[in-house]
Formats: structure tokens, C-alpha cells, sequence
């Protein structure tokens, strides 16, 4: 008698999984945690000339006072941040009561700010008037979490968990 065990998952399987594409926020989940792999190579990086490392700081840094410096470890801090922001916000899409055009605009906004904002501040760190670009990363960000913020907001009472 052959076997009939496969390696193939069946059509449950597949249909089942939690992160299907229509689901609105896939993509801030998925730049969510590459926010935390980013998060964690930065500090990898700048951990190579923090406290004497293996490795000479860059001359560009500067001292730990240093605005270059201060960018680039607020840029390292802002992935993880922003991450778990954009986390939560992906949580958050499906359960707000505003239309599929809010649902993307917050998604879309926070992707942009969740990207831009700390590689901005890295930036910053290595040509300084890159610091006058931050503030739309930040207004984006904040412009997703006003509408996460309201379409919860306007959720009936009995719904809330």
C-alpha cells in the first residue's frame, strides 16, 4: 500500500492564514518588523565604535554631544519606536469605524513616516540640513495615528473589547 502523506498544505491551510492580502494592514506589519531588523543592525553598526569597539568612530560623528551623533542614535531608537507603532496601527486598521480610503490613507501615511522618518534622522546625521525634511515623516505619522485615533473613537460603546 503506498503512502498518501504530502508535504503539500492543503486549500484550508492556505486560505486560513492570518495575514491574507486583504487584509489592511499587511504592509505595516511587514515594515514594522523589518523596522526592528533596521533597529537592531544600526545599533550593531554604532555599537562597533561605542565604548573604544573594535572599531574608530567615524570622524563625521563627532563626541557623544555632538548633533551627528544625537541624529543617529535618535534614527537607531526610531525604528523600534516607530515600529511598534506601525505594529499596533496594523492591529488597530481592521477595527476602526471609517472606510477602506481612511483605512489605506492611515496605512499608507504611517508605512511613510515609519520608513522615512529614521532614515531621515540618519541622513541628518551625515548632512545636517537634512534636518529640515524630518518634519513631514513626523506630520505623516501623526496624521495615521489621527485617524486610527478617531475611527476608534467613533466606535459604538457595546463594540469596544
Amino acid at each position: 500500500m503506498a503512502q498518501t502523506d504530502t508535504l503539500i498544505p492543503t486549500t484550508a491551510t492556505c486560505d486560513s492564514h492570518p495575514a491574507a492580502p486583504t487584509d489592511p494592514g499587511t504592509s505595516n506589519r511587514s515594515v514594522g518588523w523589518w523596522s526592528f531588523v533596521f533597529g537592531v543592525f544600526s545599533g550593531l553598526l554604532m555599537g562597533l565604535w561605542s565604548f573604544g569597539g573594535p572599531v574608530p568612530e567615524p570622524g563625521w560623528v563627532g563626541g557623544y554631544d555632538d548633533l551627528a551623533r544625537r541624529f543617529l542614535r535618535l534614527g537607531h531608537i526610531a525604528f523600534f519606536g516607530l515600529g511598534f507603532l506601525n505594529l499596533h496601527l496594523a492591529r488597530a486598521l481592521p477595527e476602526i469605524a471609517l472606510g477602506p480610503a481612511w483605512r489605506r490613507t492611515a496605512s499608507r501615511a504611517m508605512n511613510f513616516g515609519n520608513i522615512t522618518l529614521p532614515a531621515g534622522l540618519i541622513w541628518a546625521a551625515a548632512w545636517e540640513p537634512a534636518k529640515y525634511v524630518l518634519p513631514l515623516p513626523a506630520l505623516s505619522v501623526f496624521a495615521a495615528l489621527i485617524v486610527v485615533a478617531v475611527g476608534l473613537t467613533r466606535r459604538p460603546a457595546w463594540s469596544i473589547r
